[in-house]
């Protein structure tokens, strides 16, 4: 990520991040969270179009805005991949996002999908463990079942403002990353009605398949020293026509 090129402007509450010379849509920020000071202090956003562009825990210490601010998710039906969101890069095959307040909503290019994503409050256990949980609900647009869904939710993390030394691990379901003597942050599916699949990516920017997997993310389930990307991914199945399906991801950051 060394060679992206450096943010020149800082997220405001209703601001963006600029890149050279460029506003990126997807970092326009809708809504800030921010609590506590110093060693307490926990801030994080999410943009217009449903990603999370800050995460800072404590203060001083970023977890995503570090290079390529990359924070999203992919979403498949019927053996092809339906649409898919990259964070700061771009949007892809989904419509222009809509919702108020902690809401987002995208419908997919082509009609078939409408992926709702609700970002609840901050979530303390005490002053060194914090959550963010993002609740996303998948539903069929047509008029027939749509089979073989998927929805991966992945993340750029750079742990303690560092893009290199960073510990990746996948353990059953859920992946996580943590910079030694400083923070790990979790990636939690609690949904458990579904089945769901933990991915450590190859690199920092999340390759996803026609089911919204990576088969070389697959092969690196295990303790990594680099800079790379990490995922979810539920196996939604079948969805009737018209009807929905509900998911939760919890970012968990323990100190």
């Amino acid at each position: 990520m060394n060679t992206i090129k450096p943010i020149i402007a800082t997220i405001a509450v209703t601001g963006a991040l600029t890149f050279a010379n460029a506003t990126v849509a997807s970092s326009i920020c809708k809504k800030t969270f921010t609590s506590g000071a110093g060693s307490t202090k926990f801030e994080w956003r999410f943009s217009n179009d449903g990603n999370i562009v800050n995460l800072e825990h404590p203060e001083g210490l970023e977890h995503v805005r570090i290079g390529t601010i990359t924070e999203g998710y992919c979403v498949s039906a019927g053996g092809s991949k339906r649409g898919e969101s990259f964070g700061s890069q771009a949007n892809s095959m989904l419509q222009e996002a809509k919702g108020a307040g902690r809401k987002v909503r995208h419908d997919t290019a082509d009609g078939t999908l409408r992926i709702e994503q609700l970002f609840k409050d901050t979530k303390y256990r005490n002053n060194k463990e914090v959550s963010i949980e993002i609740t996303m609900k998948v539903k069929n647009l047509t008029n027939g079942p749509l089979t073989d869904v998927f929805l991966t939710r992945f993340i750029d993390a750079d742990i303690s403002n560092s893009t290199g030394s960073d510990v990746w691990v996948s353990a059953g379901r859920s992946p996580s990353v943590s910079e030694p003597g400083s923070a790990r942050l979790d990636l939690i599916p609690t949904t458990k009605t579904y089945p769901a699949d933990s991915l450590i990516y190859a690199s920092f920017s999340p390759v996803t398949d026609a089911a919204c997997y990576d088969t070389v993310a697959d092969a690196l389930q295990q303790g990594t020293a680099d800079d790379r990307a990490m995922g979810v991914r539920y196996q939604l199945g079948s969805i009737d026509r018209r009807r929905s399906k509900t998911v939760k991801f919890v970012y968990h950051i323990n100190l």
